[in-house]
């Protein structure tokens, strides 16, 4: 078992760093020195009980998660790559996913739910590959050829822990594995439902993609996620083989049935030589041009999706009498009077 001092230096460094401050503003905000900081998150000292209410109430952590052990591992992680996505950015989004995840690893061991087995892996050595293995994938998960409704239900369903992060727009998504068996895709809690779903199918195909060296891995996951969510087949018998001019409205009829933007359409249009590149050419340069076009295409129409897992597993484990009512405020980071209202025993 990990020392108390330990536990305690790594979960400070990462609550700074999910809340991106420096020692210096967080030294301030506490009213201690720079150097005490540094001694805390090196282990070498810990705070007094004055000064970790102080810590709590700077970070917004509650005193449980200071001392709740050993930290998951998330290995190493790949964002995707954007200029204005920095550093801090970054080691905050990392910290959030950590935190999230071992709390919902946690219910779930409260409650007996196993580990998920290995997902199926397919091999890609090119484009066509990755729209293969997004038919197998709706295959062997018995999607048929109908639109998901629940995408994030059904990740979920698969023992993929879907969590979602408010960030600003230069973060998209990122996936990977928690202690080397739970799978993980976080995403941008602020997106549109297309755009979060779109996301959510892109980390999917890394999850479930083995790419050969020298691809393009986001273009391949990019097709993958166009396949996953609106088969050509599909939309081929939609649109038909070939066509010159495309209204809005039919788009809009897919994309509320489907869930896929008016772009990603547009893309597998061009992809299946529905339409020419000329034609897939002035789509986006009439919307360069025109503010109105762009902000219809753009605009959303599927009904907004989130995660609700999590939360049952707690009201769950309460109901059961497995946790108490503080346990459960600190699992969900509620307060014991928004657990008491959520409860609601039937």
């Amino acid at each position: 078992m990990m020392p108390v001092n330990q536990i305690f230096s790594e979960r400070l460094a990462a609550a700074r760093k999910m809340k991106r401050m420096s020692m210096d503003a967080l030294a301030d905000a506490v009213g201690v020195s720079k150097n005490a900081i540094s001694k805390y998150e090196k282990g070498s000292m810990l705070p007094n009980s004055s000064v970790l209410i102080n810590l709590c109430e700077a970070l917004g952590m509650s005193v449980d998660y200071f001392f709740r052990g050993k930290m998951v591992d998330l290995g190493h992680i790949e964002f995707r790559k954007r200029a204005r996505l920095g550093k801090m950015a970054i080691k905050s989004i990392h910290e959030h996913i950590k935190e999230f995840a071992e709390r919902y690893i946690e219910v779930e061991k409260i409650l007996g739910i196993p580990s998920p087995v290995a997902l199926a892996r397919y091999g890609v050595s090119c484009f066509g590959d990755a729209v293969g293995a997004a038919m197998k994938l709706r295959e062997a998960w018995r999607l048929g050829s109908d639109g998901i409704v629940g995408l994030i239900n059904l990740l979920e369903s698969k023992g993929i822990k879907v969590i979602e992060i408010d960030s600003e727009p230069d973060f998209d998504g990122v996936s990977g594995l928690i202690d080397e068996k739970y799978y993980f895709i976080a995403v941008n809690r602020n997106y549109n439902p297309e755009r979060k779903r779109f996301t959510l199918a892109h980390e999917l195909g890394h999850l479930v993609l083995e790419i050969n060296s020298g691809l393009d891995k986001e273009k391949i996951c990019h097709s993958f996620a166009n396949e996953f969510l609106l088969p050509s087949e599909v939309f081929k018998a939609i649109m038909g083989d070939r066509r010159h001019d495309i209204s809005l409205n039919e788009l809009r009829t897919i994309q509320r049935d489907y869930g896929i933007s008016v772009d990603a359409q547009m893309m597998k249009a061009r992809s299946l030589d529905i339409i020419s590149e000329n034609r897939f050419a002035s789509f986006h340069k009439k919307k360069n041009f025109s503010a109105s076009f762009k902000v219809n295409v753009e605009s959303s129409v599927f009904p907004p999706e989130n995660c609700g897992r999590f939360e049952a597993l707690v009201y769950m484990a309460l109901a059961k009498e497995l946790i108490s009512m503080s346990k459960a405020a600190a699992l969900l980071s509620q307060s014991l009077e928004e657990v008491r209202k959520g409860l609601q025993l039937v």
